[in-house]
């Protein structure tokens, strides 16, 4: 009979410093021995941003690029040194990644800026992993693994947003993680190999998606995502403290508030553990005791839920209206999302009459142009930015009724269960967020 297995997910915060892996290690220790465990790691900290900044000095300020280099090098440099005071762990593998990342920076491939990111950004987790593995290899009283994701998952070559292929990947998860005896095996997120052997990312935050799949491939008894948070709240506790735990919610619940902001999941990671009715924790980091949230396949139930809040900063709104006066709704849905969807861009709200199809879309500085201009070929095309998403789930009469009475919304929506504003910066400093903040 197989060892039972379980995917626990550590993201940047949790491996922040020396401490942090320690209090991990401490988390790891607590799985039964009988178990596998599947560790899935960001890059430690701030790494991946320090990464994208190494990024932009080859590009664009090689004058900063040493600098750079060696403020990732330090920080991953100290940590290495710091955990070997716990025992002496072998880290050359992590250390000649970092002198190979060295290397690639001032020998960048003349590629698309895409194919570039994700050759460098990756070594963030990369480095991250050989570095957890090491050290728990030292600290553990069971076989400690490492694997190299881009050996697992396969996907398709659309560089920061690569799509996992799910038929070759599933079976290639379950040779690389099978074990006759438990054992720990510690792997990266993020990160796929593309059909031309060249690594590509799954998108920010990706690493949430990569536990999931691994635990839907591996049939997982539960998949946990360790967080600097109590678990999934009604609210971001950094806008509204009094923001509540929801011990429990149903899959289709959590999918809509990740979708409409909510940072506590990344949207992606939902659908693969739905689908395969593995239950999802996400528990405290600091206080690992404490259950959390559990999300998982729930009878939907009349009553009063709580109401529930999430908002998307640095939004866009696209309003398109046809140049000659014609205007073939159906066709022109299709033009604009084709165009969308081929620079990468994901709509967060659509509003369409008549004459005008209107879009609310992340600010993304790298995809955002290129999909302006080709929707000035077909279109006239009114731009606003600065803006923010708010969505609200189960807003009570009383709530409805005060943000009603506020004036300079740019977009309202309103269903039986949701409410979602688009407004302006001012407008949400003044009106919108002091009423949803008495509210919750």
């Amino acid at each position: 009979m197989p060892h039972a297995i379980e995917v626990y997910k550590f993201g940047g915060a949790s491996l922040r410093n020396a401490d942090a892996v320690r209090a991990m290690r401490d988390i790891v220790r607590t799985v039964p021995l009988a178990h596998r465990l599947v560790i899935v790691v960001s890059a430690m900290g701030k790494m991946t941003n320090a990464l994208e900044l190494a990024l932009n000095a080859a590009l664009h300020a090689p004058e900063q690029l040493h600098e750079a280099v060696e403020q990732i090098a330090t920080f991953h440099r100290s940590m290495v040194e710091q955990l070997s005071a716990d025992g002496q762990g072998d880290y050359s593998a992590a250390l000649q990644q970092l002198a190979d990342l060295e290397v690639l920076l001032t020998h960048l491939p003349g590629s698309s800026f895409d194919q570039v990111y994700d050759q460098v950004v990756p070594y963030g987790e990369l480095i991250s992993s050989l570095i957890v593995a090491a050290y728990l290899k030292v600290q553990l009283s069971i076989p400690v693994q490492w694997v190299d994701i881009r050996t697992v998952f396969r996907s398709n070559s659309v560089y920061r947003a690569a799509t996992v292929n799910t038929a070759i990947s599933e079976p290639l998860a379950r040779l690389a993680f099978s074990s006759e005896r438990p054992c720990i095996f510690v792997t990266q997120g993020f990160i796929a190999q593309g059909p031309e052997g060249t690594t590509t990312t799954l998108g920010r935050e990706g690493s949430d998606y990569s536990a999931a799949l691994l635990g839907a491939f591996l049939q997982a008894k539960a998949v946990t995502i360790w967080k600097d948070v109590p678990g999934f709240l009604t609210a971001d506790p950094a806008l509204f403290p009094n923001a509540s735990l929801l011990p429990e919610l149903d899959y289709r619940e959590a999918i809509e508030m990740a979708n409409s902001g909510a940072k506590i999941v990344h949207p992606k990671a939902l659908k693969p553990l739905q689908n395969a009715c593995i239950p999802l924790y996400v528990r405290p980091f600091n206080q690992p005791n404490e259950q959390g949230s559990a999300i998982c396949n729930l009878a939907l139930h009349d009553g009063n839920p709580p109401t529930q809040i999430a908002i998307r900063e640095g939004q866009v709104l696209l309003s398109l209206s046809p140049t000659d006066l014609s205007f073939a709704l159906q066709d022109t849905l299709a033009e604009a999302f084709g165009i969308l969807q081929t620079h990468q861009l994901r709509t967060n709200l659509i509003q369409a009459s008549a004459i005008s199809l209107s879009l609310s879309l992340d600010n993304d500085p790298t995809h955002l142009p290129p999909a302006l201009s080709a929707l000035q070929q077909l279109f006239h095309v009114a731009y606003n930015e600065g803006l923010r998403l708010i969505t609200i789930r189960h807003y009570t009469p009383a709530l409805r009724a005060a943000l009603a009475s506020i004036p300079g919304f740019l977009i309202r929506q309103e269903t039986r269960t949701t409410l979602q504003y688009l407004v302006r910066e001012k407008d949400w400093a003044e009106g919108y967020y002091p009423t949803l903040l008495e509210a919750i």
